[in-house]
């Protein structure tokens, strides 16, 4: 604990978020970078490197939000943390948005649909046949599909 800043958890907000920016922030830079770097959409490593990166930087900001906005107590601390361990954006989300009262733009709550199609667990399972997803992720006005190949 620092003596200068006694209060856990102004220091948890406060300290701790501030180096969960910085890694999300990073996350997100790279993806972008990793995204300004392909020159074909075919680049299965590039393209998957890109969606990695973009999907774990928004997930830590969709936490860090939680965390500064949500009501945290020092004892009830811990089963708020277990709370955040998931990978849905889409949960994540719509957490935030009952919070808040906040809605997304109709292509703000596409990307975050294809962000977690992207990074489920099964997606995952699925890498022999591409590297991206094993099939083809849809994107349309009309939301996200997956096929298989």
């Amino acid at each position: 604990m620092n003596s200068l800043f006694p209060d856990k958890l102004w220091n948890y907000k406060n300290f701790n978020m501030v180096t969960e920016l910085d890694i999300a922030g990073e996350f997100i830079y790279d993806g972008v970078h990793m995204l300004n770097q392909i020159e074909v959409i075919n680049q299965d490593s590039m393209l998957f490197s890109f969606l990695y990166h973009v999907s774990v930087g928004i997930e830590r900001l969709q936490k860090i939000v939680l965390v500064l906005w949500e009501k945290v107590e020092l004892d009830t601390h811990e089963e708020f943390e277990k709370s955040l361990i998931t990978h849905s954006h889409i949960a994540l989300n719509e957490r935030i948005c009952r919070n808040w009262n906040f809605h997304n733009a109709i292509p703000c709550q596409v990307f975050l649909n294809f962000l977690s199609i992207f990074f489920s667990p099964v997606i995952f399972w699925l890498l022999p046949g591409c590297a991206v997803c094993g099939g083809r992720l849809l994107l349309s006005r009309k939301g996200i599909s997956f096929r298989p190949v």
